[in-house]
């Protein structure tokens, strides 16, 4: 279907209303919500999304006369399409339109954030081959078990050890027959969607295993060289949970940077504890406490994070979660403040 043999308010919708970095994407939606108009379509598709945002008290410092920033934030929406490619291959377009900067008055923009194809069975039952723009092997078991990515990244993606996303080819599947053991490789750029501008590339490897009904454990390894040096990072996940009413867990990495002639040598260690308990049929206790440390050449740096939250849950697709968090940078003379009201929802 060519833009122009689209209904003429939608047209004028894509012409009058939207900027031209949005155009495209936006006849993309249409024309696929146009494939999916038959019924054989709509049983093959299906759309997905997530939307967060929060009334957020910022910058809310411990010292007496500290600033204090207040704003609503829709911190992020992304919508989802899985489509099917063929009887063994399928594949997911998925765009999102991030806002972290609300404060400070800049604009949402939308991206890219998964284009990629899926082979089922591509080297016996159960092992996938995943080729384009995808979530790395590395910290996908802890943000699962963790849930709350509406309030906080996990620990490794908060210290800035990888993108959330990368382009290149990924190798999954089982260990055994069992199906309790799984592992994950992965070759990217290392680039988190944008453009290769080296020949450098990201070397993911994970191993997660339901190690009981009630335990699950994670060891991961990466290698990343730069241009400054060559640094591996590696990884433990451990998570203990009682059905859907209670869950603990911790993760562990240690990464250690290589800098070639003229660059620090540079090592950094971090420990992550969090957890959630059901106090009811629709209200959750949060809690998570992070610590990292950095030591490159004569800087030394501690960072401490801590989030606590209650969750409610009016529907089964919405949560209402208004929660606090505090940042401790060693290097400053106090902490910083964040108190929320966060809304959650799937659809």
């Amino acid at each position: 279907m060519h833009p122009t043999e689209l209904p003429r308010f939608v047209r004028s919708i894509v012409h009058l209303t939207m900027k031209p970095s949005l155009r495209l994407l936006f006849v993309c939606f249409v024309f696929m919500a146009q494939l999916t108009s038959g019924a054989r379509a709509q049983d093959s598709w299906r759309f997905s999304g997530q939307f967060f945002g929060d009334y957020a008290i910022s910058r809310l410092s411990a010292e007496p006369d500290g600033d204090l920033d207040h704003a609503f934030q829709i911190r992020r929406i992304f919508f989802t399409a899985d489509f099917p490619v063929a009887s063994s291959m399928d594949g997911r377009f998925r765009v999102e339109s991030t806002n972290r900067n609300t404060l400070d008055g800049t604009r949402s923009t939308p991206f890219l954030k998964d284009a990629y194809l899926r082979w089922k069975d591509a080297l016996g039952p159960g092992h996938m081959i995943v080729f384009g723009l995808s979530a790395p092997p590395m910290w996908q078991v802890s943000q699962r078990f963790w849930s709350y990515r509406a309030l906080a990244r996990t620990i490794q993606h908060r210290a800035g050890l990888a993108g959330p996303r990368d382009t290149g080819i990924a190798l999954y599947g089982p260990l055994g027959s069992s199906g309790r053991n799984r592992y994950g490789l992965m070759v990217g750029n290392d680039n988190i969607g944008a453009g290769d501008t080296d020949n450098a590339k990201h070397l993911y490897a994970q191993i997660d295993s339901d190690l009981s009904d009630q335990w699950t454990g994670a060891f991961g390894l990466d290698y990343r060289p730069s241009a400054s040096g060559q640094s591996v990072n590696s990884s433990l996940f451990l998570g203990w949970k009682h059905a859907s009413r209670k869950r603990i867990a911790t993760e562990l990495f240690y990464m250690k940077t290589q800098g070639d002639e003229g660059h620090d040598d540079a090592f950094m260690v971090g420990a992550s504890l969090f957890g959630w308990y059901h106090l009811s049929d629709h209200a959750r206790l949060i809690l998570r406490v992070d610590r990292t440390h950095l030591e490159s050449g004569a800087m030394t740096v501690g960072k401490t994070f801590a989030l606590a939250g209650i969750s409610f849950r009016p529907e089964n697709t919405i949560e209402i979660i208004p929660n606090i968090g505090i940042e401790d940078d060693e290097r400053q003379e106090h902490a910083d403040l964040t108190a929320r009201v966060t809304i959650y929802a799937t659809f």
